[in-house]
């Protein structure tokens, strides 16, 4: 026991020193190398804290005699330890990222956002889009907590939520069974987004609106872009028929015989239901932005192997006015650059031109105020806020990890 007690000291005292670290961080210039270093330290030190304090705990439950009453627990709180785990290594992964990029950010600057935009403006507008796909995701603690709220009608206990609803296996699951995905990637900002969607998608950035609540590999493909969601072709009802989604595997290829974490493979899936039964559903603008980039990677990779895209998923249900979302959908000039690309890769008139139909006249008065803000491609206060709740999540965490040290306690 002596061994225990002095590794609980040391714990204790570690994490003492964590707040001091972070006090440090709110005080260095942003940017320098000393908040990187400290940004870095602070996460990582939780994660290793948050690391021993449970091989602590798995001690003394077998030294007070471990037995199957505390099993159920046990996977509970285990499948907590693994999401926090990821979610730290995806924030310092963030974080390395930014910093290496930090100078280059401030000398060069972003695609312009101008009203019309060139071919080549437009190719590399999308490219930057869709490379997202293959950076590390951490969405925003009170990001993740709105979404379990809205779509796994999970309840907040203090500094956790209940069990959330998973819409794929038809059950509550813990909540670090489930994952909230972005369907807009954060990391473009919200420039990017008011800029595509126009001034009614200022503020959407980071609201359920904007995301979906998955089971981690359908997630991490819903990243990807190699699944997506579409409307059903249901007749929109307000009293009796929720507006629905199907889940559309547009990598056939490559995931529809690969298992998921929920039993079922990937094939099983396709075509299959979501419903969104209350007011609160994902915006249907969004997700068809997110629908044309998943189809534009799997028009390229088609025509790698000499195949045409099943063009599934551009539903009657896109056109409707009204069902999935009033009025038209994302400026013209990107729609634009979408369908010369599509062209390229082989893709049918009839597809392009029911693509180009969802297209938003850009806007001359509103195009001045957008350009302006887009310029600045970063903001110290809201990237120093969005650092400073990742520290109080990982806290947090850790000092959830302490208490179950001290529940073990004789």
């Amino acid at each position: 026991m002596d061994a225990e007690c002095t590794e609980k000291d040391h714990i204790l005292r570690e994490r003492v020193s964590l707040e001091t670290a972070r006090a440090a961080r709110r005080q260095a210039e942003y940017g320098s190398d000393k908040y990187w270093e400290l940004l870095r330290n602070v996460l990582e030190k939780s994660a290793a804290l948050s690391k021993q304090a449970w091989n602590l705990r798995e001690r003394l439950l077998n030294l007070h005699g471990y037995h199957g009453g505390y099993q159920h627990d046990y996977i509970q709180r285990d499948s907590a330890l693994v999401y926090h785990k990821e979610r730290l290594a995806a924030r310092i992964q963030i974080v390395c990222m930014r910093q290496l990029m930090y100078r280059v950010r401030q000398k060069e600057m972003p695609p312009p956002l101008k009203p019309h935009i060139g071919p080549n403006q437009q190719r590399c507008f999308i490219q930057r889009v869709i490379d997202t796909k293959g950076k590390p995701k951490c969405p925003l603690p009170s990001f993740v907590r709105d979404v379990r709220v809205a779509y796994g009608k999970a309840v907040v206990m203090r500094r956790s939520t209940s069990w959330c609803w998973c819409i794929i296996r038809d059950r509550q699951v813990p909540p670090t069974d489930l994952r909230a995905v972005e369907i807009f990637p954060h990391s473009l900002g919200q420039q990017w987004m008011t800029y595509i969607f126009g001034p009614e998608a200022r503020g959407k950035l980071y609201t359920v609106a904007n995301g979906l609540l998955l089971p981690p590999n359908l997630a991490e493909q819903f990243n990807q872009y190699q699944v997506t969601l579409v409307p059903t072709n249901h007749r929109w009802n307000d009293h009796s028929d929720p507006w629905t989604w199907k889940l559309l595997i547009v990598n056939r290829k490559g995931l529809w015989n690969k298992p998921m974490d929920c039993g079922m493979c990937y094939g099983e899936l396709h075509n299959r239901s979501i419903p969104f039964h209350d007011t609160v559903r994902p915006n249907g603008k969004f997700l068809f932005f997110h629908y044309l980039c998943a189809m534009l990677l799997q028009a390229r990779r088609d025509k790698e192997d000499g195949a045409r895209l099943d063009e599934a998923g551009l539903e009657d249900a896109w056109m409707d006015e009204g069902r999935v979302h009033t009025g038209p959908y994302i400026r013209d000039t990107v729609l634009g650059g979408f369908v010369e690309q599509f062209n390229e890769s082989g893709v049918s008139q009839t597809f392009r031109t029911k693509v180009m139909a969802h297209s938003r006249p850009t806007d001359e008065t509103e195009v001045g105020e957008e350009g302006e803000e887009a310029v600045a491609d970063i903001d110290p206060q809201a990237e120093m806020a969005e650092d400073s709740e990742a520290e109080e999540e990982a806290a947090e965490r850790l000092d959830e990890m302490i208490e179950m040290i001290w529940e073990e306690e004789p």
